[in-house]
């Protein structure tokens, strides 16, 4: 499981950097951009980010905080 703490911004597909977009697209095999124009994209820029399988691993589990990783 990844819980992830940050802020999203909403960007439409003319907004979207062209190497952001044909990465996505390289590895979806889907290029949203030349489908519908609602389609938008999400720029997530995390500030605390915690990821576990189990229960012993909760104490550990905080990988990032205030965006910059601890480990």
């Amino acid at each position: 499981m990844v819980l992830v703490h940050g802020t999203a911004r909403m960007l439409t597909r003319d907004e979207l950097p062209a190497e952001v977009g044909d990465a996505f697209a390289a590895k979806g095999g889907w290029d949203p951009r030349k489908d519908h124009p609602s389609y938008v994209f999400f720029q997530v820029t995390p500030q605390v980010l915690q990821a576990w399988g189990t229960v012993p691993e909760m104490a550990g589990r905080t990988l990032m905080r205030d965006g910059k990783w601890l480990v």
